[in-house]
């Protein structure tokens, strides 16, 4: 399923909800997040890269650590354009455009914790997508060679960064060892 239909169903999905319920609490069911399989795909992935270390602390997003509640994503990025409750999560979807770049970003909540952010770049040339990966070396391996189809950068608190590319270049920051995934 393409994000695009994702979105349309999931607004969707959400405004029938609300429809059916007096309190307006949203549990969405059938989602790609709800069943811990889409969550176990990323431990086997990351399990499966070859890691490089940084002693850099990985953040998912400028000023914003693993951790953080909604509430400081929301006062950081202001209000996202989808706002999704699983029975399990809380889900933010924003769009922005980093240095010419569009992207769009889902943050994944669990009990009000951030442990997963998905930022999935659009339409990135060959070209594009090296700068990209130039930067992450950069900021993260001191420009050391990194293999983004074989390798993921981890930091000394167990954040990490790897990079799949489906149809869209992806890059993945998640807590792979927190709590959280065994909860899920």
């Amino acid at each position: 399923m393409n994000l695009q239909g994702f979105f349309e169903t999931e607004a969707r999905r959400m405004d029938a909800h609300r429809d059916n319920h007096q309190d307006h609490h949203l549990e969405i069911l059938g989602s790609d997040y709800e069943q811990s399989a889409y969550y176990q795909s990323l431990i086997e992935i990351s399990v499966s890269r070859i890691t490089r270390y940084t002693s850099a602390i990985i953040r998912p997003h400028p000023h914003l650590d693993f951790g953080c509640s909604p509430m400081a994503l929301t006062t950081l990025l202001g209000e996202p354009e989808l706002n999704i409750y699983t029975l399990n999560e809380h889900l933010l979807f924003y769009r922005s455009e980093t240095a010419g770049y569009k992207q769009r970003l889902e943050f994944h909540f669990h009990q009000s914790r951030l442990f997963y952010v998905k930022r999935t770049f659009s339409k990135l040339s060959f070209t594009d997508a090296n700068e990209v990966f130039c930067a992450l070396r950069a900021k993260y391996l001191d420009d050391r060679l990194f293999d983004p189809e074989h390798e993921k950068i981890l930091d000394p608190q167990g954040n990490e960064i790897f990079a799949r590319d489906n149809d869209e270049l992806q890059l993945e920051y998640l807590q792979a060892h927190h709590l959280t995934f065994g909860k899920l």
